[in-house]
């Protein structure tokens, strides 16, 4: 099992589509981050984004995001390899 992240906007198609393939991919959602959903009714949320991690076996990456219409990045993909100087 592996953790990637993407961004996600807040719309009915794409929240079903990812969690649809989260139900079939069997991964789990791990963790996700937003600023202040709660605050806002559904119709003012919509177009936000959340930023999401899921753990997901290697082998179902390429299925999770057919399925989703995400594109999934490692932690290198989206922070960059860290160094020591």
């Amino acid at each position: 099992m592996i953790y990637q992240f993407t961004k996600l906007s807040i719309s009915d198609k794409k929240l079903s589509n990812f969690l649809y393939a989260i139900f079939m991919t069997k991964a789990e959602l791990h963790s996700y981050h937003h600023l202040n959903l709660e605050r806002f009714n559904r119709k003012q949320n919509a177009g936000h984004i959340v930023n999401v991690v899921i753990k997901i076996s290697e082998d179902k990456v390429e299925e999770f995001e057919q399925l989703s219409g995400v594109k999934l990045q490692t932690s290198k993909d989206f922070q960059g390899e860290m160094g020591l100087n």
